[in-house]
């Protein structure tokens, strides 16, 4: 904040490179160099191990003594204390230091491997420079980390107001702490605010040429960040809703149009088709237990619409309730941070105050994205009805509050109105909300994980 006094008013994004690379790079530090800390990172780190080992098609044995010894670091917090950390990480380095091989293979590839690519780039790069295997494991979230950041630096400068939101989305504790973990729920927020970005910076400077390219620009972000997660699909729907007038070659209209409606498909089959094809042999995620099975799930949901529509109905009551935040703190499998009702305030409050100026009615763009964001709302849910939970079963199981972080930009720009004048020192402004997320973070792994040293 000192070194950067002098631009934080015009340039907020370099404060937020600094405090995302200081908060992020912490996170990684002091959590256990091992898998069992971010939800679900055994199967992540196994995806991406796939990646990373495609060129000699071999597992070392620490790696997967990592994947396989998971439950314990969850369940038992193993690896947090210093001798206990040691004590593991030591082994893991002694076992890569031999080269020890297993044959064991990871092959769990598809459509969705492409989040996975920043994490294998880092995991070779580390592997390259000699490092322990403690090391190459933290290179790997390193570099999901600087791709994670360089994407919402990107994202605030695309925009002449409505930087310091997206800043502080990108500093959610919870959304942070996955760019610093094994998981790709961070390239969808990343990319879904990227591609959002362009498309609020076509109402804040006109000119045909450039919307056009921010036009593309967005639908194809947008796209990229909804391909490990298709059920996000319907944050398109906005993109059709632009200032056509000004662009006055209406084949180029048609042409975006058709770009647009050839990516939302493009989603749409690629989450469905696969189910279609498996038939009544779709059985689901059997991690939500032995009565879950897909196809029978489908089959109740469409002989049940109104019993169903009654069920989904009741979890998103809950789901989306003001008095379950907490979990904006949450850093999964090390614990629940404090202050979560500040984040809360201070994510509306610039809501309000930062809205992104404009020369054209954008009431539609802003009722369409909250229909895209209502989609959204009956997709996810419905997808775990479908692939996680009990046929028939009269709530959702497995939906988890970090699947509502995609949508969060898209609905606090429609919160913000121009009717607000904002009348505080601008450098000020720009930096207190980012300190406070920081402040957040910090105190909650200092409580979390570092005093358990």
């Amino acid at each position: 904040v000192v070194a950067f006094r002098r631009i934080i008013k015009e340039n907020p994004e370099i404060l937020f490179v600094c405090v995302a690379l200081i908060c992020g790079l912490t996170i990684i530090r002091v959590t256990p160099p091992t898998v069992g800390v971010a939800y679900d990172d055994e199967i992540h780190y196994a995806r991406t191990l796939t990646l990373a080992n495609v060129f000699n098609n071999v597992n070392y044995t620490p790696d997967v003594m990592n994947i396989d010894e998971y439950v314990g670091r969850v369940l038992g917090h193993y690896g947090y204390s210093r001798e206990e950390r040691a004590e593991y990480v030591g082994k893991l380095n002694a076992l890569y230091e031999e080269k020890s091989l297993h044959n064991t293979q990871y092959r769990n590839r598809g459509i969705f491997s492409i989040a996975y690519i920043p994490g294998a780039v880092g995991v070779l790069f580390g592997r390259g420079l000699g490092l322990s295997y403690e090391h190459v494991f933290m290179m790997g979230k390193v570099f999901i980390l600087f791709t994670y950041i360089i994407l919402f630096a990107l994202a605030m400068r695309n925009l002449k107001k409505g930087k310091i939101i997206v800043a502080l989305i990108g500093l959610i504790p919870t959304s942070l702490f996955m760019a610093s973990s094994y998981t790709y729920d961070w390239w969808v927020i990343a990319f879904i605010v990227l591609g959002y970005s362009y498309l609020i910076s076509i109402f804040q400077d006109f000119d045909e040429e450039s919307l056009v390219k921010k036009y593309l620009k967005g639908v194809v972000c947008v796209t990229i960040g909804c391909i490990p997660k298709a059920v996000y699909f319907p944050l398109l729907l906005p993109f059709l809703f632009i200032p056509w007038k000004l662009i006055k070659d209406k084949k180029r209209v048609m042409l975006l149009i058709g770009i647009l409606l050839l990516c939302g498909f493009f989603l749409l089959g690629s989450m469905t088709i696969p189910k279609l094809m498996a038939g009544e042999d779709y059985v689901g995620d059997l991690r939500g237990g032995e009565d879950v099975n897909g196809a029978l799930q489908m089959q109740y949901i469409i002989n049940n619409p109104f019993s169903y529509s009654k069920i989904l109905l009741g979890f998103l009551v809950k789901y989306i309730s003001i008095d379950n935040m907490g979990w904006i703190t949450n850093l999964a499998y090390v614990g629940n941070g404090k202050y979560w009702g500040l984040l809360v305030v201070t994510l509306v409050a610039v809501a309000f105050l930062e809205q992104g100026e404009s020369n054209v009615k954008i009431k539609t763009m802003k009722i369409t994205t909250l229909v895209g964001i209502l989609g959204v709302l009956l997709l996810v849910p419905t997808a775990l009805y479908i692939s996680f939970t009990p046929v028939g079963h009269n709530t959702v199981l497995g939906c988890q509050y970090r699947y509502l972080l995609p949508i969060f930009l898209p609905f606090l720009y429609c919160l913000g109105t121009e009717r607000v004048e904002n009348k505080m020192n601008k450098s000020l402004f720009n930096t207190i909300p980012i300190c406070i997320f920081a402040f957040v973070i910090i105190s909650a792994l200092k409580s979390l994980c570092v005093d358990l040293y």
